[in-house]
């Protein structure tokens, strides 16, 4: 079962790699990257579709760049319900500040450590009260790729909640 999972998750990793290099989406029905793309241009992505809720503040005004003002708690918090390219692009992080080339390449660890530091720092960062810190993994140490668990456009998983029993958001 377990050399399933394996090749099961390495044939995913695999179509994720491919399908930016392509210029869409991990589901090419909901988006399709687009260089350029601001936080408050929703259809520059998702096309003429609605993707907010009927009645949903308007995103167009820069005054409502900050969700969180509304998504603020466990029922209403957008932790890990939409890709962290939105969080990039409401934060002024354009597709081209990760991508450093087109098509669209892969963006790798090292990259993300440019901003949000090395190993060390990202565990400090989620250090709790709680005796589990996702950043320190028994098995892995806090030296994982981030792409093993966040994802810029898909939904992230929380991957080590596939054997523990952990029910948390993965941003």
């Amino acid at each position: 079962m377990r050399l399933f999972k394996k090749i099961g998750l390495g044939a995913a990793f695999l179509a994720a790699l491919a399908l930016p290099a392509l210029g869409w989406a991990a589901d090419p029905g909901k988006a399709k990257l687009t260089e350029g793309a601001r936080f408050t241009n929703c259809a520059a992505c998702h096309g003429p579709k609605a993707v907010l809720p009927p009645g949903h503040v308007s995103v167009v005004d820069e005054e409502n760049r900050d969700c969180a003002m509304c998504h603020n708690d466990e029922k209403t918090g957008l932790r890990g319900k939409m890709p962290l390219s939105h969080t990039h692009l409401a934060n002024d992080v354009a597709c081209m500040d990760c991508h450093d080339r087109k098509p669209f390449a892969f963006v790798s660890t090292d990259r993300c450590r440019e901003c949000h530091g090395g190993p060390k720092e990202v565990s400090a960062l989620t250090r709790t009260e709680e005796d589990f810190n996702p950043h320190e993994s028994p098995h892995y140490g806090n030296d994982m790729d981030c792409d093993l668990c966040h994802h810029l456009h898909a939904k992230s998983e929380n991957v080590c909640g596939e054997c523990h029993d952990l029910d948390r958001p993965t941003p």
